[in-house]
């Protein structure tokens, strides 16, 4: 066989194993880990945005009530210092600022048992975004073992690829421009398979012979002249 066309050989196995490395690349464990953790933590953090949305509602209606009990504190302290400051002398407006006293009293009992309410409301609200908190965490650590492992992984394929890339430069700069073109466009096509070696009558790419007078050809051919297979279309060296 012409030397060039064992160096075309060579980089066709060289082709094959960047496409191999590739693929592993592609297919590193830890790859897949770490999609799954990071879909797994999405839906923890939706699932949390939805608690957090309500207990945020609870928490606006707390507050809405506080602010009410606030008011009627404040409410009660002027008319407490009316009643108490000297400036009330009829006993019958005195009964009725008591009265009222009385009736904001009852109200702001009320509002305070609704305060109450939206706390109990908020207690296992907030069990579950603590609970949400944790696992978060949890997957966030495995996010990143899962990314230093990967990390890890690709440099070590990289460093390969980059010693097969090399290697593949230095035959391919043996290979005639015209003749590494013409494999270039077949390995489109045929992949790792794009050059085989013509034994007998076969090409060894397809299950078909070639023709007689096509072998023929080939036969007596100058070394350095590719053929292509007339069933398949790969090129043929001898």
């Amino acid at each position: 066989m012409h030397a060039s066309f064992e160096q075309l050989l060579e980089v066709q196995t060289l082709d094959t194993t960047l496409a191999q490395l590739a693929h592993t690349r592609s297919e590193i464990p830890a790859r897949r880990q770490l999609a799954d953790l990071q879909a797994e933590l999405d839906e923890i953090d939706k699932q949390k945005a939805n608690v957090q949305a309500e207990r945020d509602a609870v928490a606006r209606v707390q507050k809405r009530h506080e602010d009410e009990v606030a008011t009627l504190e404040a409410k009660l302290d002027k008319i407490n210092g009316d009643l108490y400051g000297g400036s009330i002398t009829s006993p019958k407006e005195a009964q009725t600022l008591q009265e009222e006293i009385a009736s904001i009293r009852r109200h702001q009992s009320t509002i305070e048992d609704k305060v109450i309410e939206q706390m109990e409301l908020a207690e296992p609200l907030d069990a579950q975004l603590d609970e949400f908190s944790s696992k978060a965490e949890t997957v966030q650590a495995g996010i990143g073992k899962a990314e230093a492992e990967l990390a890890h992984a690709e440099t070590e394929i990289d460093t390969e690829v980059d010693a097969v890339t090399t290697d593949r430069s230095v035959r391919a700069a043996d290979v005639p421009p015209d003749v590494l073109a013409a494999y270039e466009r077949a390995r489109n096509e045929f992949g790792s398979s794009a050059v085989v070696v013509l034994e007998g009558s076969n090409c060894k790419g397809c299950p078909l012979a070639m023709p007689a007078m096509e072998v023929d050809r080939a036969k007596k051919a100058p070394a350095d002249q590719m053929h292509s297979c007339e069933e398949c279309g790969r090129l043929v060296v001898k």
